[in-house]
Formats: C-alpha cells, sequence, structure tokens
C-alpha cells in the first residue's frame, strides 16, 4: 500500500470515528446548563478537529492521485527505512507505560504518577539531558497548579 493509499484510510477511519464520537457525545457526557462551555465542548471541539482535519487529507490525497503523483514505497534504488527492534521496543514501552499510567493516577494521584510516568518515557528513550528532566518536571508542576488553584479542577 502506498502513501496515498494509506492516507485515504486513515482519513476515512478518523472521518467516521470523529462522526461517531460526535454523535455519542449526548449520550455519555451530560448538558452543563450552568455555563456556556460545559463539559461536552471539549470532545465536540476534538471530534470537529479530527473530520476536518481527516476532511482535508481526504481531499488532498484523492487529489494527488487523480494527478497520478504515485508515492511507491518500494522505488528501486531507494533505501528503504527499516523499523528497528528498538523502535518496536519503544513502541510497546510506551504503550505499556501508559496503561500503568491510566491505573496509577486514581490510587497514588495525578502528581506522583505523572512524575513515574514521564521519568519512566524519559528512560526508555534514553535521555541523559538533565535540563530535559528539569523542564519536563516544571511543566508538570505549571500545568498542576494551574488546573488546582487558578482553574480550581480538582485531579485524583
Amino acid at each position: 500500500m502506498d502513501k496515498i493509499q494509506k492516507n485515504i484510510t486513515g482519513s476515512i477511519i478518523f472521518i467516521i470515528l470523529g462522526i461517531t464520537i460526535w454523535l455519542l457525545i449526548p449520550i455519555y457526557v451530560p448538558e452543563d446548563t450552568v455555563t456556556v462551555m460545559g463539559a461536552s465542548f471539549f470532545p465536540r471541539f476534538i471530534s470537529i478537529a479530527m473530520i476536518v482535519f481527516s476532511t482535508i487529507l481526504l481531499v488532498t490525497s484523492i487529489i494527488q492521485l487523480k494527478k497520478g503523483a504515485f508515492i511507491k514505497e518500494d522505488i528501486p534504488g531507494k533505501k528503504q527505512e527499516k523499523v528497528s527492534n528498538r523502535d518496536r521496543f519503544n513502541g510497546i514501552g510506551i504503550f505499556i507505560i501508559s496503561v500503568l499510567y491510566m491505573l496509577m493516577i486514581n490510587r497514588i494521584g495525578f502528581l506522583i504518577s505523572t512524575y513515574i510516568a514521564v521519568t519512566s518515557m524519559l528512560i526508555l528513550f534514553r535521555e541523559r539531558k538533565i535540563i530535559n528532566y528539569v523542564i519536563v518536571y516544571s511543566i508538570i508542576l505549571i500545568v498542576y497548579y494551574v488546573f488546582t488553584h487558578l482553574l480550581l479542577v480538582q485531579f485524583p
């Protein structure tokens, strides 16, 4: 499957997913009559963004396909990029860390579980620069402070 076909397939899947999310929002997210931007605002925004950007990708891919701009993955003389075992390991590691993060967040809280998950990800990607750890930890603290003290949103 070439790149254009992958783009068309992926965009169709995400258009269907965006429409499905849009239709399920009234069922799963209660309407908030107190504020204009209630609980359903963000899911609706995300579903609209998915539909719009997937439609743009679909249209541009169809135009490229009609123009004959085929992008072959197996062009003679072109070196194929292979997925290394390290990349596969990183992908599986991120998935496992994300699942563990979801399980930890309600038990030990947002701050500690986020620090553990982010540290695990940085170690997984073999990040050695201390400044990157400091930057990420600072961003976590800023997000926590803004939500808990300024926006008065309770975290687990």
